[in-house]
């Protein structure tokens, strides 16, 4: 079953996000806790950890 990688809101007045770059291939498998996207606004640059277990971009 799907999971859903939401982008999380890095402070209280954020309001969009962009993603610059992909950290992981389609089809590769990934583990809960490793980095899967880089996603920067404004003020801050950030990663986004896998939520589960599975194959990118499938959990």
């Amino acid at each position: 079953m799907p999971v859903n990688v939401v982008m999380p809101k890095l402070g209280l007045t954020m309001t969009e996000g962009r993603v610059d770059r992909w950290l992981k291939r389609e089809g590769e498998k990934v583990k809960k806790g490793e980095e899967i996207v880089e996603i920067s606004t404004d003020k801050i640059t950030n990663v986004v950890e896998a939520p589960a277990d599975g194959i990118w971009p499938k959990f």
